[in-house]
């Protein structure tokens, strides 16, 4: 289907999805499950609110977000650059995409509490491994690591609503990042041991445990 709003049949799908009917993949793209989808909306007796669609801590156009800003402030001075635009550009794209946003959502980490996303999924704690890492052996103990996000225009988290969609958009924001710093930058999702697209970092260079032995006595790492 030629020249059709490709955001509104994501709402539409998305709404099909909710109310448990199949709408098939959620791309903006109508096919015939889409389609009968949508037979099932219209036949609803009452007209369904959608609320309001909004973005937490929308941000202006060229301009970080509270939490990103907040996240890349944790980082050392010398790479909070990149990540600025390394966010911006996220933002651009996934604006682009759906109109969505991308967000800096996790940067520095102590040791202290990268143990405890260790935790997770280890030793009968709940939920998911989210991390390899123990504190001292995770580039965001050294100030030069950054998670992001994929929000939808409602602010869902879609990396965990929709993991394919913020994959790609990820991937997208990988290949520019790689091309405008080159070996700089490393991203999760080129590992094969523990893929992690939402991940990025500075390369400085160092190996984890030349890192630690830097931040012993004090010294920086970048």
């Amino acid at each position: 289907m030629k020249n059709h709003n490709r955001l509104l049949w994501m709402e539409v799908q998305q709404m099909a999805s909710d109310l448990n009917t199949d709408p098939g993949s959620i791309d903006g793209i109508p096919g015939p499950k889409t389609a009968k989808a949508l037979k099932v909306i219209l036949a609803q007796a009452d007209p369904i609110d959608l609320g309001p669609i909004v973005i937490d801590d929308p941000s202006e156009d060229g301009k970080i977000d509270k939490r990103s800003a907040g996240n890349i402030e944790s980082l050392n001075p010398k790479v909070r650059s990149i990540f600025e635009v390394i966010v911006l550009k996220g933002k651009e794209i996934a604006q682009a995409e759906f109109g969505g946003d991308y967000k800096m959502i996790s940067g520095n980490r102590t040791y202290y509490e990268q143990n405890e996303l260790y935790k997770k999924g280890r030793w009968g704690n709940p939920g998911p491994r989210v991390t390899k890492a123990q504190g001292g052996y995770s580039n965001h103990n050294f100030g030069i690591a950054g998670d992001m996000a994929v929000f939808d225009r409602r602010g869902n988290y879609m990396d965990s609503s929709q993991p394919a969609v913020a994959a790609r958009v990820h991937k997208m924001v990988a290949t520019w990042a790689k091309k405008k710093f080159g070996d700089k930058i490393e991203w999760g999702g080129d590992w094969t041991s523990f893929v992690d697209t939402p991940h990025f970092h500075y390369d400085n260079g160092l190996s984890l445990a030349e890192m630690r032995e830097l931040v012993a006595v004090g010294k920086d790492v970048v």
